[in-house]
């Protein structure tokens, strides 16, 4: 059925609201899915977190700003977008303070304390004058004066070495000084001394050496004597300090001497082997032997040797001497073992 021309217009004008409203539904179909999309890009955009502002007196005229970044604050929570955010926090009274918060966030809360702006000083009250009767001079110190016999030994305060014999030096008074004096080849020595102020103290200590049983023997009947003091004839057993100079003579037969070592262990025995008199005469020797394989041998007429035992400490070192004799010949270098067994005829050990 054809339309009359009246009826067209009213067709037109049909056909364009059904467009309007399809368009209208469209915007609100779009409106509706960005508000349901608007919380979702939230979770993935927008950061919180809560500032904690402490003192409770600094919170009710905080002031907040954003200083970097992107956000803003909500009562205690704050808001923002992109890799971090830094929020400067102030009250009246109180020191400013920074915030500066990274994403992703390690935390959601924050806790600043603002500290209280310094006051005025207050005006210094009039100097009073001192009360000389709370004022207790420093006593005056005590002199401490530390000898030993023999001299020089080792000295130590509460523990601690401080020196040698002959000592001196300041102490603080009214205490306890617990004063050991130690010398090598010598039984140590301690005094306790507590001197007052300004006393001197002087200690004079008489050490006494470390003693071992001997038990002496020789290969003939002889005389033996201990620095030089008769003790009796072989066997003797006696309790001699170590050091002690020992010698044995017997009719027909050469003098020989030695001495107790330092590092003697107790008991300690020696045995002295003398020789005829006039057998081993090397007054008339040549003064140097020479051996086959090249060693050499030098001839010593004998006589005092002085040597020195040294301990950890200075007060420890103990010189001592020793009489060689009769006269010997000393290798002029080192014996090797290839040396010692070519001469004994051994053979060469593996190499």
């Amino acid at each position: 059925m054809e339309k009359t021309p009246a009826e067209e217009p009213q067709a037109a004008r049909g056909l364009a609201f059904q467009l309007g409203r399809l368009r209208r539904l469209r915007l609100l179909m779009a409106g509706a899915l960005a508000l349901l999309l608007l919380p979702l890009a939230a979770l993935f955009f927008v950061r919180s977190f809560v500032i904690e502002v402490q003192p409770e007196a600094a919170r009710a005229e905080l002031e907040t700003q954003t200083l970097e970044g992107a956000g803003f604050g909500l009562f205690q929570r704050w808001f923002f977008v992109g890799s971090g955010v830094k929020v400067r926090l102030a009250a009246p009274g109180f020191r400013p303070e920074e915030l500066s918060v990274q994403a992703p966030l390690e935390k959601g809360r924050y806790e600043v304390v603002l500290q209280p702006l310094p006051t005025e000083p207050a005006a210094e009250a009039e100097a009073s004058p001192p009360d000389l009767g709370a004022m207790v001079p420093e006593p005056p110190l005590a002199a401490l004066d530390i000898r030993s016999r023999p001299s020089p030994a080792a000295v130590f305060l509460n523990g601690d070495y401080a020196g040698t014999t002959p000592f001196a030096t300041q102490v603080k008074p009214n205490a306890r000084y617990a004063v050991k004096v130690r010398k090598h080849g010598f039984n140590a020595r301690t005094v306790t001394v507590s001197p007052k102020p300004g006393e001197a103290v002087s200690r004079l200590l008489e050490l006494s050496r470390k003693t071992v049983r001997a038990l002496i023997s020789a290969n003939v009947p002889a005389e033996i004597l201990v620095d030089g003091k008769p003790v009796g004839r072989v066997p003797v057993e006696a309790q001699l300090g170590l050091g002690a100079a020992l010698a044995a003579e017997s009719p027909g037969y050469g003098r020989m001497e030695a001495r107790v070592p330092e590092a003697a262990e107790d008991p300690y025995e020696f045995r002295f082997e003398l020789l005829p008199a006039g057998d081993h005469d090397l007054a008339s020797a040549p003064d140097i032997l020479q051996l086959q394989g090249g060693m050499a041998m030098k001839k010593f007429l004998g006589g005092k040797v002085e040597r020195h035992l040294y301990g950890a400490l200075e007060g420890d070192r103990q010189p001592a001497q020793d009489t060689m004799a009769p006269p010997f010949y000393l290798a002029t270098t080192e014996v090797t073992r290839g040396f010692y067994n070519k001469v004994l005829g051994r053979p060469a050990p593996p190499a």
